[in-house]
């Protein structure tokens, strides 16, 4: 079954002009699902995106939703895989500031993913945010993978199929395009429910920006927004870590255990 990619999008039309370049150069398109959700950007961002789609016409298995209102990346996430998502089938969480270098990463994914069925999730290289993380020292030289991430940098990862039946869709603590932990939980569900995650550094792409979502900004700083939507983070991997939820609904909200 064919991977299905999801892009939020909300303003920043150069950086997401340049993450489908990247995306329709290094894929074929044959080989995947895509949805790019708007999440109701200003009119240069929609307008820019409507032109790419007529350049590259949407068919039964790409499509651009233009949301009416920003109801926040995970929310956006959650409405694509929804609508699109078939059972078993695995998804990639693509951001819209993300240039993929490696031209086979699609093979490379899928091929590593055969050899390792407990990775539940799985990321590229990130020159700039690995070395951050101190992975880079932990990589011994010629290994094609590294298990063991927590938690597996948001930007790009692929999410397997099995896993996102078991898990559902993503939390949503906010419904604004900040930073909202969803990336975090999901790779805390992972973890406590015994999956693997890896990195492949075979696999190459290149920040375009390195801060979040900012351009809603002007409400708060990024700090007060973590600062605010910590709290709940921490009090659902509680729940998590005690085996109280591990699946979420398609709003985004814990089904507690015995509610699925």
């Amino acid at each position: 079954m064919k991977p299905l990619i999801i892009i939020t999008v909300y303003n920043r039309k150069e950086e997401t002009l340049a993450t489908l370049a990247a995306l329709k150069e290094m894929t074929d398109f044959k080989d995947i699902d895509l949805v790019i959700v708007d999440n109701c950007s200003a009119e240069d961002t929609r307008l820019a995106l409507a032109h790419w789609q007529s350049e590259n016409p949407c068919n039964d298995f790409h499509h651009i939703l233009f949301l009416r209102e920003n109801i926040g990346c995970p929310g956006a996430l959650n409405r694509a895989m929804r609508d699109y998502r078939q059972p078993g089938q695995a998804m990639v969480k693509l951001d819209n500031d993300v240039e993929i270098l490696t031209p086979d990463w699609l093979e490379q994914f899928e091929r590593f993913l055969e050899a390792a069925p407990q990775v539940a999730m799985m990321g590229p290289w990130y020159d700039e945010l690995v070395e951050e993380k101190r992975l880079k020292e932990k990589l011994q030289a010629g290994r094609f993978h590294y298990y063991g991430v927590f938690p597996i940098i948001g930007h790009m990862v692929w999410h397997t199929g099995w896993f996102l039946d078991q898990v559902g869709y993503f939390d949503v603590l906010a419904d604004d395009h900040l930073y909202g932990f969803e990336d975090l939980l999901m790779c805390q569900k992972a973890a406590i429910m015994g999956y693997e995650m890896a990195v492949l550094p075979s696999v190459k792409v290149k920040m375009l920006q390195r801060k979040n979502a900012l351009d809603v900004a002007g409400l708060e700083s990024r700090d007060a927004h973590v600062a605010r939507l910590r709290p709940e983070y921490e009090r659902r991997t509680a729940m998590v870590r005690t085996g109280e939820y591990v699946f979420t609904d398609e709003n985004g909200q814990p089904k507690m255990k015995g509610e699925q």
